[in-house]
């Protein structure tokens, strides 16, 4: 099973990362939209795992989950990891107060998952993916693009009370689907 673990956005939110999504389509050359319902905040990427390390995982984030209180999360900027075959563009979350509550949860999980056994990077740059294999049109770099529509971007804010084991799939050999296989509540009381 392909495994992430990951915050969902609400309706509002989901929909600003949609009109955010048809503002820079006409700035791209290529790139596949991410669909609505796929829309998500990664936390950890597990990749392929059996049962036994699901399990291992869900634990983790159970761990991760109890510690953190919720938080809401307000969407930021744009950005893209720039790669030479196809580039990730992305929305950020916003520098805000909130933004540690975040960091602070990913950290604890990050952690929870090494003490574990797996293999998470100590880096972390949170954002909700857009678009894959994106190339910008003639004229413009994907760099670029945050300056473009800055100021046009919707604003939105979700709140972070769970977080969930996520699986990655194609069922029954249709478009990817990402299907919430866990969830768990952000419960820690102040």
């Amino acid at each position: 099973m392909r495994i992430f673990l990951a915050l969902l956005p609400d309706d509002d939110a989901r929909q600003a990362l949609v009109a955010t999504q048809g503002m820079l389509a006409p700035l791209l050359a290529r790139g596949k939209a991410t669909p609505a319902d796929n829309l998500h905040l990664t936390l950890a990427f597990l990749g392929e795992l059996d049962e036994e390390a699901v399990a291992r995982a869900r634990m983790a984030l159970h761990e991760a989950a109890s510690a953190s209180e919720p938080f809401r999360i307000a969407l930021g900027g744009v950005g893209a990891f720039e790669r030479r075959h196809g580039s990730v563009v992305w929305r950020g979350i916003a520098d805000d107060e909130e933004r540690a509550s975040l960091m602070g949860l990913q950290a604890r999980l990050a952690e929870s998952l090494r003490g574990r056994g797996f293999d998470v990077p100590y880096s972390y740059v949170p954002h909700m993916t857009l678009f894959r294999n994106a190339r910008a049109s003639e004229g413009h770099g994907l760099s670029e693009l945050q300056g473009i529509v800055q100021r046009a971007l919707p604003k939105a804010r979700f709140e972070a009370s769970a977080a969930h084991v996520m699986l990655s799939h194609h069922p029954e050999g249709g478009r990817l689907a990402y299907d919430s296989l866990f969830e768990e509540r952000l419960s820690r009381t102040r």
